[in-house]
């Protein structure tokens, strides 16, 4: 089960991911727990979000100081409606082991406003719905709430961090979407800001691979009664001890396949992943500079940005639990694709096909995970995996370009308004062996395409659906290299996180 996941105010500060082409066909949509990794990927001199999670520095502002009361702007987040469900979760008492300091909670709400999170100033209600030091995090949700609508505020730090240093989260937050602060790339002294639409159960979580730190903390309303299982015992649920709230610190706490399952008064009302309904930050393992130039020996194309080739790798996907490991990835091309027309005008705006940035990684089960980026703005792609091995020295790889559309539009108040995403392009890059001069296309035992390639680069556009063969020769006409090629995408189980259990979701 999907949430929106980006809100307009916060909107640019997202990286754009979307589903691509896999390398003989559509790229598949990636598992959730990977592609939330990916939006929240921090690489070497990169620090992201996941949608409005920012880390922000503590900055030497007075918690609460006074400024102008803003007026409702049309940027401002008004909420979503107060459900009768999200209704009983605000009025349930706080939980967290500081549910109780009325005084910690106190310096929080009267610190807080909602102008600091560009929310709508009507949202003038603060209630704290958990507080609490859980593992090496201090993690406090606050409900900000007129009185028919709402949005849920996490503000997550170290643990013991007092309520003034939580607060002054409100200020650098406001000072950053004012474009007056950027955030830096260590994680020393910072809060994490994680902003949602309350569910009647809101989890949020931190994965912090690198140094081992995880997170996960989930509410329901009061009286409610939580379970969990995970990949470790995928077939048995746990009554969690804490009742109608969850926290975990293992390195599952906020893997796709740890799930939760909410049951109020003997009806099961949510069953899915613990942080399907929630924002999440990840920090994952960064790759070394050692495994980044192994990475980059030999590459295709024009040379590529080291730094957007960190990043590429930093987002890859691993096992359950298991950091990724960066040892033998490669990357395959970085440029144009052969063919690709530079950029189009469409009504209000223009269709560019940038040049891509094609990096790729062995998995654990021998298969290959490829990331496509877009080059130019070092992210905007997707990927997905292949049974071609990245050690195959006859191996062909096919995977598609990106088209990005950008558009402007001046709303009648007079406000320009921009636009835009990231699809996959019907044309194909093709990168086999470097002594390849030609690639033939075969489907039903017929050639039905034959492209050049140069030193094993060229281009192409698979017709219609049906499966086919792509032969990779050289200038004596010999096979240096094949695949297969699926154009309606290649689906392999044992890279896909397990999920038995059908998504509930009766909040009615």
């Amino acid at each position: 089960m999907s949430v929106e996941e980006l809100k307009v105010r916060f909107r640019r500060l997202t990286e754009p991911v979307v589903a691509m082409e896999d390398p003989y066909g559509r790229l598949l949509r990636r598992a959730r727990r990977t592609r939330r990794a990916r939006l929240a990927r921090w690489g070497s001199g990169l620090t992201a979000a996941v949608a409005a999670a920012v880390l922000i520095p503590l900055l030497a502002t007075t918690p609460g100081a006074p400024s102008p009361a803003p007026s409702p702007g049309v940027d401002d987040l008004r909420g979503t409606d107060i459900t009768p469900w999200v209704r009983q979760l605000l009025d349930s008492p706080a939980r967290g082991s500081l549910g109780t300091d009325t005084a910690f909670a106190r310096t929080l709400t009267d610190a807080l406003g909602p102008r600091y999170f560009g929310l709508s100033p009507e949202l003038d209600q603060q209630t704290v719905l958990f507080a609490g030091d859980v593992g090496g995090y201090r993690a406090v949700l606050i409900a900000f709430q007129s009185r028919t609508r709402q949005m849920g505020v996490w503000l997550i730090g170290d643990a013991g961090a007092s309520a003034a240093r939580l607060a002054a989260a409100g200020p650098a937050n406001l000072a950053m979407l004012r474009g007056s602060a950027t955030p830096p790339a260590g994680t020393a002294n910072q809060v994490t800001v994680l902003m949602e639409e309350l569910q009647p159960f809101t989890a949020t979580g931190v994965n912090d691979e690198a140094d081992g730190r995880h997170l996960a903390v989930g509410v329901a309303p009061a009286g409610c009664r939580l379970a969990t299982k995970d990949a470790t015992h995928p077939q048995t649920w746990h009554e969690e001890a804490t009742g109608d709230y969850v926290l975990r610190t293992d390195p599952l706490a906020v893997d796709f396949s740890t799930r939760v399952q909410v049951t109020c008064a003997g009806v099961v009302r949510y069953a899915g992943p613990i942080i399907d309904n929630g924002q999440i930050a990840v920090r994952p393992v960064v790759p070394s500079d050692r495994q980044v130039d192994a990475a980059m020996l030999g590459a295709r194309g024009t040379p590529a940005d080291r730094t957007a080739v960190r990043n590429a790798m930093a987002g890859m996907p691993a096992a359950p639990g298991q950091p990724p490991s960066f040892d033998g990835c490669k990357v395959l091309y970085h440029g144009s694709v052969p063919g690709a027309a530079d950029s189009s005008p469409i009504p209000g705006g223009t269709v560019r096909r940038p040049p891509v940035l094609v990096v790729a990684c062995p998995t654990a089960h021998g298969n290959t995970f490829i990331e496509v980026d877009d080059a130019d703005n070092n992210g905007g792609g997707g990927g997905a995996y292949t049974r071609v091995r990245l050690d195959d020295p006859r191996a062909v790889f096919a995977v598609h370009g990106l088209v990005t559309t950008e558009t402007s539009a001046t709303r009648s108040d007079g406000i320009t308004t921009h636009g835009g995403g990231v699809t996959s392009d019907d044309l194909m890059l093709v990168v086999a062996p470097p002594s390849a001069t030609d690639l033939q296309v075969v489907q039903g035992g017929q050639v039905i395409e034959s492209v050049p390639l140069a030193a094993g680069i060229g281009s192409m556009t698979v017709p219609g659906n049906g499966t086919v063969q792509l032969r990779a020769l050289d200038g004596s006409g010999a096979v240096v290299g094949s695949a297969t090629a699926v154009p309606t995408g290649e689906e392999i189980p044992e890279e896909q996180p397990a999920v038995t259990d059908p998504t509930i979701d009766n909040w009615k």
